[in-house]
């Protein structure tokens, strides 16, 4: 196959164009917007691996984190980052030839200086920052014994809370399987708790492994001192269909394809959930959806 691809007719002119028009500019990509500082990744023509920027409220650029200066064998690539509230520190995700293997990073903006933090097991993570920016949750998985099946690895993965200058060790699970009677989490699925600065709710998010279907829950974000009792709501589960959400005030917006083949977007308040479960069986307030503008049709 290699052999007949390189005999073809016009092949040199088209790769040398291609590679042309590939180097033209810098891929921009990734764009966090924290305290009117803008982060971003971006690849410079003739670099192999995207490199941490920000653009600063005086219209300067500063590289941050640029995996393109790290030695060895193998590569290190950024896999996600994500801003602390005020823009002055930066939870990232690094890991090695492609494995995605991430391990989780803490640098300041200011200084640049990386603090001495490095947390395993964090692949395919969601880290939100608490309003201290000093404190964040994030999604890791378990440690694995040598020999453990690789079926296993991305099994039980839980959220944590970590305090800046604390050991990793003593991070408290947040958000998982076993922490609240509230909240079902199987092995295979991915909990992972969203704050942001836009509510002052927070959301509980249970994929189930590549299910597009969410089970969303909320709750008050002040609630999180004690994981055992936070009062979390059922906003949705599977056969919602809903495939995505935004969170804005004390309203939630989920994305579902049920009754709706093109999506169609529904707004709830996060103190009324869209399903109730007692006894097994699901409760519906047609009066309460109504009141609050359900889309909704012929359920």
């Amino acid at each position: 196959m290699r052999a007949h691809l390189d005999a073809l007719a016009g092949r040199e002119k088209l790769l040398a164009r291609i590679t042309e028009l590939s180097n033209a500019g810098p891929e921009l990509s990734a764009f966090q917007v924290m305290s009117e500082r803008v982060f971003y990744l971006r690849r410079n023509p003739g670099e192999d691996l995207a490199k941490l920027v920000v653009r600063l409220p005086d219209g300067q650029e500063k590289t941050l984190f640029n995996p393109n200066l790290i030695g060895g064998e193998a590569q290190t690539a950024i896999d996600w980052y994500f801003p602390s509230w005020d823009g002055r520190s930066v939870a990232y995700g690094i890991s090695q030839g492609g494995s995605e293997n991430s391990v989780l990073h803490v640098l300041e903006v200011e200084s640049g200086a990386i603090l001495d933090l490095a947390i395993p097991h964090t692949e395919f993570t969601h880290v939100s920052w608490l309003e201290d920016n000093r404190s964040f949750v994030y999604h890791r998985f378990p440690e694995r014994p040598a020999g453990t099946p690789e079926t296993e690895r991305y099994r039980d993965g839980c959220t944590y809370l970590h305090r800046l200058g604390e050991d990793v060790a003593g991070d408290r699970p947040v958000f998982g399987a076993n922490l609240s009677m509230s909240v079902e989490v199987g092995r295979d699925d991915y909990p992972f708790l969203m704050i942001s600065p836009q509510s002052s709710w927070m959301i509980g998010l249970v994929a189930h492994g590549d299910l597009e279907e969410k089970s969303i829950y909320a709750a008050p974000r002040s609630t999180l001192v004690d994981p055992a009792t936070i009062p979390w709501k059922r906003m949705c589960d599977v056969e919602d269909a809903v495939a995505d959400y935004d969170l804005i005030g004390d309203t939630i917006y989920l994305r579902t394809y049920k009754n709706a083949p093109r999506y169609k977007v529904i707004a709830t308040p996060t103190g009324y959930a869209t399903s109730e479960r007692k006894g097994g069986e699901r409760l519906k307030n047609w009066q309460r959806r109504q009141k609050c503008g359900y889309l909704r049709e012929n359920e």
